[in-house]
């Protein structure tokens, strides 16, 4: 049985989505990391560190759930070289274990407006590869140990 795994790399504006609709996205999950150990990680894509501050709860709430939370400041996606993502990121993504993903597209307030699954495997390398690329930039966070501006 090959494990399974979740990558997220949001831009998304948490302050659209209320804390329920949060905890209901991350029950299943939960189960998930629970019965067949599934491997969780979530990249925050952050405007900057005072928007970190805000999603601390939601922050916490996912490391209570044993899912593994970094951040990379969008600047840093527009300054890699070459480019990670286009200005201004109008985009996040989700890679479900090896096979499915997940293209959110946001609007102009990073409310999304747009979910598509894609099971094409040549677009999933693709978005593969820009995670794996955030992830090189991202900076970890462990539980209670949020960095403060």
């Amino acid at each position: 049985m090959e494990l399974a795994r979740h990558r997220y790399l949001p831009h998304i504006n948490l302050t659209h989505y209320p804390q329920e609709y949060t905890r209901r996205l991350l029950s299943p999950l939960k189960s998930k990391i629970d019965t067949e150990h599934a491997d969780v990680n979530r990249i925050f894509v952050i405007d900057d560190l005072n928007e970190l501050q805000e999603l601390s709860e939601v922050i916490t709430y996912h490391q209570k759930y044993g899912i593994d939370v970094s951040y990379v400041e969008i600047k840093q996606l527009y300054e890699a070289t070459p480019s990670i993502c286009e200005k201004p990121l109008s985009f996040g993504f989700i890679l479900i274990d090896d096979a499915r993903l997940a293209i959110f597209r946001f609007d102009e307030k990073r409310k999304v407006k747009q979910i598509e699954i894609v099971s094409d495997r040549e677009i999933f390398k693709k978005y593969e590869k820009i995670y794996e690329r955030v992830r090189h930039l991202a900076k970890p966070l462990h539980p209670s140990r949020h960095p403060t501006v």
